[in-house]
């Protein structure tokens, strides 16, 4: 048996405890087509993808699973334009990096009018295409950095008064 059919075997009888953290372990197992990442900024939007508030986390914020294309997931300085489908580095979501931000807001676009959309999507594209990031993160005292990776809250949709998208 080849050492990629005994990983994907391993992982199919793990797929249970995918998105769970156990007792004794520190981080969960990422799902199929997810990685983890240590997010550094969470942006609060409202229901149409107006700014409400944005904040640093602490360096010891866990990490948080996120969604991935096997391109994104495996993006090398190279071909480091390759966005993650959702939260990303905020390079990614500035219009002034014309090729990251094009990459992404061309694939946040395909997911957000496809079958598998969600109104969390349509709030965090409106809010991206506006192009209103740098000055709402400098209005919340808020000096980022291009690498700092961005997370998401959408204010107002589903049963919870805010849910985090992630």
């Amino acid at each position: 048996m080849g050492l990629l059919q005994k990983a994907v075997e391993t992982y199919d009888a793990m797929a249970h405890r995918a998105g769970q953290v156990f007792e004794g372990e520190n981080e969960p197992l990422a799902p199929i087509s997810h990685i983890m990442v240590r997010p550094q900024i969470i942006i609060t939007l409202d229901r149409s993808g107006s700014f409400v508030t944005a904040q640093i986390l602490d360096k010891n914020t866990p990490k948080i699973i996120i969604p991935a294309t096997e391109e994104s997931a495996g993006r090398t300085v190279k071909a480091a334009k390759l966005p993650h489908p959702l939260c990303d580095y905020l390079r990614y979501l500035l219009p002034q990096n014309q090729v990251e931000y094009q990459h992404y807001i061309s694939h946040l676009s395909a997911w957000a009018n496809s079958s598998y959309t969600h109104p969390k999507l349509h709030a965090i594209l409106n809010y991206v295409q506006d192009g209103t990031i740098l000055e709402n993160l400098r209005q919340a005292g808020i000096d980022a950095e291009e690498k700092a990776m961005i997370c998401w809250v959408v204010n107002g949709l589903g049963a919870l008064t805010a849910e985090r998208v992630m």
